[in-house]
């Protein structure tokens, strides 16, 4: 049977010859290769976090600047915060090009969906 179903969660099937996401489907037999692509931090943010944590750690230690210490302190809670939660893509390559196919903060759910496109494409022959 050619639309054996090897995946199927939510807005995600995969079967033998084709992966439907959404409302795009890519021909099996059309992907090259897939993997999940994770977002980067950039070094900037880093570096600010890291000036920002020894900003806390030093106003905070002087009962005179406490209140700065607070203060810069709720701005490396923003920045932390800002620099999580970023989606992952799972990206499909393809006579076209890179095509990023689905995102998503879950990379279980993202690897599970890369390896059942894997396995169809090694079904493909």
């Amino acid at each position: 049977m050619d639309d054996e179903i090897i995946y199927s969660s939510g807005n995600v099937v995969i079967t033998k010859t084709l992966v439907r996401i959404g409302g795009i489907s890519y021909p099996i037999n059309g992907i090259g290769s897939v993997w999940v692509a994770k977002p980067s931090t950039p070094a900037f943010r880093i570096f600010f976090l890291v000036l920002l944590g020894f900003l806390v750690l030093v106003t905070l230690f002087d009962s005179k600047t406490v209140g700065m210490g607070v203060f810069f302190l709720v701005i490396a809670v923003v920045v932390f915060a800002s620099t999580t939660g970023r989606p992952s893509h799972l990206v499909l390559r393809t006579a076209s090009g890179d095509q990023p196919a689905l995102a998503s903060t879950d990379l279980a759910m993202l690897s599970s969906v890369k390896a059942a496109i894997e396995t169809a494409v090694a079904r493909r022959g």
